[in-house]
């Protein structure tokens, strides 16, 4: 949105004041008004046990509707296993994959930094 403001200044001297105007354009680019959204609300994967350190998982991806620094946004999870690079939403193994481990929940969050 933009806006042409007319600005009028006096010196208030009384009975013939100098007065003076100008005109201002104000334009707003964007407020921070809309959260991270995932392109998917579900990730479905799978990998080996013999899986390494770095190995790749999956990649989660999501978008801001705001423009400019508002767009911004992070990724992280909670693992023990599992790390996720927080400006790529690239999943990786962290560390060697228990042998008991069958099934991992993964909770992805994505935070707004606008």
């Amino acid at each position: 949105s933009s806006y042409m403001v007319d600005i009028e200044v006096s010196d208030g001297h009384l009975p013939s004041p100098r007065l003076s105007s100008g005109l201002v354009f104000v334009q707003v680019l964007d407020v921070n008004d809309n959260p991270p959204m995932f392109q998917q609300v579900v990730y479905t994967t799978n990998i080996s046990h013999n899986a390494s350190p770095g190995d790749f998982v999956v990649q989660v991806e999501a978008y801001d509707l705001d423009t400019g620094v508002n767009a911004n946004f992070s990724f992280s999870l909670r693992s023990r296993t599992f790390q996720i690079d927080s400006v790529t939403g690239v999943v990786t193994v962290e560390r060697t994959i228990p042998a008991e481990l069958q099934r991992e929940d993964l909770i992805v969050t994505a935070t707004d930094l606008g």
